[in-house]
Order: structure tokens, then C-alpha cells, then sequence
């Protein structure tokens, strides 16, 4: 949903247990939610925060997506910087990162001096970024209106590996998902896109579909 996960959004892990479904709930315009998570930052002021990049992870994740070995341990006393020198490292900007936009927004400083090297010898530019593309076009607000259900993306469930599990529907903040014939099924028009199912999956039975015309779109932008 944030495109990335690092120091910052980290500290969500200071809500309490089914508290987080309120909050995809309450927020579930991007931006606000990105907002939501450098509050819950701000107010926990977490004294120093360590990345462990040894083994990273790109793609979908945080159980979807794709072990990448990385090598670099990232340290500061302020999450933001964190989060900037893991952002140069997969080359992902600032424009295409909803927490570090909203943060910049707010007059937070994102520069920062790397002790020990270059950030440029640690370079990885083959990294999966999620929704890259498609990011402008979101930001925007355009896919995040409701008439236009039917052109934004949405998980769908691969029937032949979904196991029955529920978990995504135990677990779905809007509670848009019922079981028909135990595979899980969408409610599409409730759904408010925080794909909290498919990062839940154990079994990777669920994906982001985006729409033809979106894809035709953003490949004319990038």
C-alpha cells in the first residue's frame, strides 16, 4: 500500500492488534494514511532505528515478495534519514514514496551523510518497486474514487493454489470478503485498497491485477 516499508512505517507496530484495521479503515486515501503513519512516528520518537538489509525483500511484500541480499546495515537517530538512504540505494525518489512525499511535505529534512562509504558503492538498481508506475495517477486522487471502481487495481485469488485458509478474510479492514465455496470473493466497490490479504497470504494466492487501460497509461508517463 505505502510502496515501502522501512524505519517509519515501522512504528505502526505501535498499534495495538486489530487497532490497525481502524486505521486502514479511517484512512484509506494514501496520502492520509501515509500521513497517519508519521504521526504514529512522530508521537513514539523511537531513539535510534536499525535496518537490517543483509536480506531485504522487493516486490509485494512482506510475504509475497522476493528475498534480495542486499549486504548493508543502515543506522541513524532519525527514521527519515533511514528511510532516504534505503530509498538511493533501490534508486526509488522521493515523488514515488507516499510516506517520505507527506514527510517532505511537512517540512521534515531528508538530507543526510553516509559514514563509513559511498551510497553509490552500495547501489542496487535492479530492486521491484510495487505500483511504481502507476504511483502519479494515484497521488493524484483519480483511482482513489469509488465511480471509478472498475479502473483501479484490485487483488484477485489464483483458485488453484488458495488453500481456504480465511486469513484473508479475518483480516480484510473493510470486511469486503465472504467465502464462496471456500475461495475468498470481493466485494470490489467496499474494497479500500490497502492489500492487507495479499501481503496476509501464506500461500501467495492472491495478486494485484491492474486494469489494461491504467497500464496503458502509465507507460505512456514513465
Amino acid at each position: 500500500m505505502m510502496v515501502f516499508t522501512g524505519a517509519v512505517k515501522n512504528m505502526f507496530g505501535a498499534i495495538a492488534g486489530v487497532e490497525k484495521a481502524a486505521h486502514h479503515m479511517n484512512m484509506p486515501d494514501y496520502d492520509a494514511f501515509a500521513d497517519n503513519i508519521i504521526d504514529i512516528c512522530e508521537a513514539v520518537k523511537p531513539d535510534l532505528s536499525i535496518m537490517d538489509g543483509i536480506m531485504g525483500m522487493d516486490g509485494n511484500g512482506p510475504s509475497a515478495g522476493n528475498p534480495k541480499k542486499v549486504d548493508v546495515i543502515i543506522a541513524s537517530i532519525d527514521p527519515y534519514l533511514v528511510d532516504k538512504a534505503a530509498h538511493d540505494l533501490i534508486n526509488l525518489s522521493v515523488e514515488d514514496s507516499y510516506i517520505l512525499t507527506q514527510a517532505k511535505s511537512r517540512g521534515v529534512e531528508l538530507d543526510y551523510t553516509v559514514v563509513g562509504c559511498e551510497i553509490k558503492e552500495l547501489f542496487c538498481d535492479d530492486f521491484d518497486i510495487p505500483f511504481r508506475k502507476s504511483m502519479g495517477i494515484k497521488r493524484r486522487g483519480l483511482l482513489n474514487s469509488r465511480i471509478l471502481t472498475y479502473f483501479r487495481t484490485k487483488p484477485i485469488v489464483d483458485k488453484d493454489i488458495c488453500i481456504g485458509c480465511e486469513i484473508c478474510k479475518n483480516n480484510c479492514p473493510a470486511e469486503v470478503i465472504v467465502m464462496k465455496n471456500e475461495i475468498p470473493d470481493f466485494d470490489y466497490k467496499g474494497c479500500i485498497r490497502c492489500y492487507c490479504c495479499q501481503e496476509l497470504c501464506p500461500e501467495h494466492a492472491i495478486s494485484i491485477k491492474t486494469p489494461l487501460i491504467i497500464k496503458a497509461l502509465t507507460s505512456k508517463r514513465s
